[in-house]
This record gives structure tokens, C-alpha cells and sequence, in this order.
């Protein structure tokens, strides 16, 4: 009887841990890793006295096209997740929204800015980027409205994301009426820098990622410079100097203290400086942990109570439309 009481003495008191699923892209998208990783830490000091933990879950979409889809069914049946973050390109965004829809598991989508997404009509599909509609509106007025710009270029890095941002700027700038940029895509450097350096642009709007993303925004410092958050989606390091220059939509700023402790956190345990869109990852991890502390770790229960969820993170208030956009003042 003693035995049985000790053993029933110290169960009570163990901490209960919850699994918390991550899918990246890429199995190297190291900032990603650490910026959730991060996150997860935070949260599980933050509920120590609750005794409650997270572990994080991480499972890539490498490979050949379609195994996002089985991945996400790992996380879900084989790691027994509640909620799944996705930290995702647009088109493995797509296949885990799929997978989310037959599961009725919350996917929470942090990076991927696709408007399609959203017309899946899945009722617990989220995102707490701004998507490319959002983003297009307000780059267009401060180009256009605010800062009078006459000659605007829009490059669009040879991806899919890149060029349906791009199209999506395009779209909106048509339809409000203002001149017509020059749009410009493709993968040659020289052909981008080319033209960069010969243009008499007041303003550059660039959208997507590319391994010339560097050497692009160093050349064309001396013009107007906006862009689309899929910029910065994938890149671990945040030259700091070189982005003061580049305008985005909704993107944590040193103004915000919430940034500043993210910051100095990850400068602490990695030694680098994280870019603006990590802070989408973070919050998405973050919000995750706080939907189990406030509606338990049954999926069902999380799946019902989400939409109506609010949440202050690093990036602003958290709170959802009946679409599962984020609702968020934009500028």
C-alpha cells in the first residue's frame, strides 16, 4: 500500500507533455528549426510553474513532389500531434491544407502568403501571415498614394511564390487605376542587375526568394525598395543594415519590444541575427502551445475553440476572420 501511494504521489505531481508538429520545406531551413525550437523553450518556462511542457515535432517536405502530404499524415497519426504549424512554400502549404481538411487537425500556416488558401474553405485552416491581397493594398498605396512614385519596377524572383505575388501587385495596381509597373522575372543575375542599373525607377517592389536576393537588394539600396515577406520566408540570417532600407507589410520592427526580446533570445542561443519572417514562426509555435493550455491537447476540442482564439505575440495581436485570415491593421 505504501508502494502503490508513493507511486500515486509522484504521477500527480509529473509534468503532462504535448507534442507540438512542425513541417518545413526543407530539411536545411535551419533558422526555421531554431526560431521554433525557441519558441518552444519560451513556452515551456513560461508554463513550468503549470507543469505542463511541449515538445516540438519537425518533419520536412523534402523529396519528390507529394510527400508533404505524407508527412503531414505522419504528424497527425504517427507523432499524435494535436496542431500542426506549417512553415511552408505555397504549394506544400496546399498539400498540408488537404491533409488538414480530412483530419479535422488545426494547421496553422506561417509563412505561405497564397490567397488560394484560404478559399479551401477549411474552418480550421489559419494563417498569421497577411496574405498577397493584403500585402499588394498596402505596398500599393505607400508606393503610389504616399510616396508618389511615378516609374515602379516589380521583380519577381523564378518561383511560384514570387511570381504570384508579383501577379497579385499587378492585379491590384491595375484595378486601383495606378500607371503600370515594369514586371520583370527570370533567374539570370546579370539580367536582373542589368536592368537594375541601368532603370530610372523611384521604386523596386521585389517578391519571392532567390539565391541572388543579396546581391539585388545591395544594388538597387539606392531607389525605394518594397517587398513581399516571401522575401526573407527562408533566410536564416538578418543583415540588419541592408533590410533597414526594404519596406514590408506587418513584419516585426526593432520599434516593438516583443521584437526586441525575440531578438536578443535568438542572438543569445544562436549566435545570428533572425530575419523578420522567423518572428511569423515563433508566434505560430507560440500561438500553438497557447491553444493546448487553453482548450487541452484533444484535437477536437483545439479544432472548435481556435477561431475564436486572441493572442499577443511578437508580430502584432492574433486574431482570426471567419475565413481563418489574420485580422490585423496593416501598414
Amino acid at each position: 500500500l505504501t508502494g502503490l501511494f508513493l507511486f500515486v504521489s509522484v504521477s500527480a505531481f509529473a509534468q503532462s507533455t504535448t507534442k507540438i508538429g512542425l513541417l518545413i520545406r526543407d530539411k536545411n531551413d535551419l533558422a526555421i528549426r531554431q526560431a521554433a525550437e525557441l519558441a518552444i523553450h519560451d513556452a515551456n518556462v513560461r508554463g513550468a510553474h503549470k507543469g505542463q511542457k511541449f515538445e516540438l515535432v519537425i518533419r520536412s517536405c523534402d523529396g519528390p513532389w507529394g510527400v508533404g502530404s505524407k508527412q503531414a499524415v505522419a504528424l497527425i497519426h504517427e507523432d499524435g500531434v494535436p496542431i500542426v504549424v506549417g512553415a511552408l512554400d505555397c504549394r506544400n502549404a496546399h498539400l498540408a491544407e488537404q491533409v488538414a481538411a480530412k483530419s479535422h487537425v488545426v494547421m496553422l500556416s506561417t509563412l505561405s502568403s497564397d490567397p488560394t488558401l484560404s478559399r479551401a474553405y477549411v474552418p480550421w485552416y489559419f494563417r498569421i501571415i497577411p496574405d498577397d491581397k493584403q500585402q499588394a493594398e498596402v505596398l500599393a498605396e505607400s508606393i503610389y498614394l504616399k510616396n508618389k512614385a511615378k516609374k515602379v519596377a516589380v521583380i519577381a524572383f523564378d518561383n511560384y511564390d514570387g511570381k504570384m505575388s508579383a501577379e497579385t501587385f499587378m492585379k491590384t495596381v491595375a484595378h486601383k487605376g495606378y500607371p503600370e509597373p515594369e514586371y520583370i522575372t527570370g533567374s539570370a543575375k546579370n539580367e536582373w542587375l542589368e536592368k537594375v542599373n541601368k532603370s530610372s525607377w523611384d521604386a523596386v517592389v521585389l517578391a519571392g526568394t532567390s539565391k541572388y536576393t543579396m546581391g539585388i537588394l545591395s544594388a538597387i539600396q539606392s531607389k525605394e525598395t518594397y517587398a513581399f515577406l516571401n522575401l526573407i520566408n527562408f533566410m536564416g540570417n538578418f543583415p540588419s543594415e541592408t533590410f533597414k532600407k526594404v519596406q514590408f507589410v506587418g513584419a516585426a520592427t526593432a520599434a516593438n519590444p516583443a521584437w526586441q526580446t525575440f531578438e536578443n533570445g535568438y542572438m543569445e542561443k544562436y549566435n545570428t541575427y533572425p530575419s523578420a519572417a522567423l518572428a511569423y514562426v515563433y508566434d505560430g509555435i507560440s500561438l500553438a502551445c497557447e491553444a493546448v493550455r487553453t482548450f487541452g491537447d484533444n484535437p477536437e476540442t483545439i479544432k472548435k475553440g481556435f477561431k475564436d482564439i486572441k493572442f499577443d505575440g511578437i508580430t502584432g495581436k492574433i486574431e482570426f476572420d471567419k475565413f481563418g485570415n489574420r485580422e490585423m491593421p496593416l501598414k
